[in-house]
């Protein structure tokens, strides 16, 4: 399951939801509730909630100073731009493990080549799947549809790698 925080129904959200939901993700948000027996679920939160989750992944948006006080289930993996001061800080107050995404070799997951049409996606440490076990770090070439933000592009590929699906087209 992936939970998608973000203030406003922003660029980035409407990104990644895009790039989630062409790989099969069933949505629900403030204005939709799809169901096909999708692969996995995204939720699409613009409000603080209480959440209770075994497992998944926490995509903060750069806009997400209405989240400070979130609390989250230490099952959960956090995703945030490495910059992102408010998604660090509940993520460490939440004790999630944080995947740091940009164009910093520092962060877990940073574009390693851009192209017109396309970009390689590097995975610089291992991420733990969702059986358990971990992905090694790797470079995942992604043919694009249409330009994306940089970090629409990472955050879904962490949310389709901690799911267990290759990006390979957005």
């Amino acid at each position: 399951m992936v939970f998608l925080f973000s203030d406003s129904q922003s660029a980035e959200q409407r990104e990644i939801t895009e790039i989630l939901r062409r790989h099969g993700a069933d949505v629900i948000s403030g204005s939709e509730a799809t169901f096909h027996h999708a692969p996995f679920l995204l939720v699409c939160v613009s409000a603080p909630l209480k959440l209770e989750a075994d497992n998944g992944i926490a995509i903060f948006t750069s806009d997400c100073d209405g989240f400070r006080d979130q609390q989250l289930p230490g099952r959960l993996s956090g995703v945030c731009e490495a910059d992102n001061k408010t998604a660090l800080a509940v993520f460490k107050r939440n004790q999630n493990p944080v995947i740091t995404c940009g164009m910093d070799p520092r962060n877990a997951l940073t574009l390693s080549g851009v192209w017109e049409y396309a970009v390689s996606v590097g995975l610089q440490r291992a991420l733990p799947d969702p059986n358990g076990a971990e992905l090694s770090p790797a470079e995942y070439p992604i043919r694009l549809t249409k330009p994306y933000t940089p970090f629409a592009v990472l955050a879904s590929t962490a949310a389709l790698l901690t799911e267990g699906i290759l990006p390979v087209r957005f």
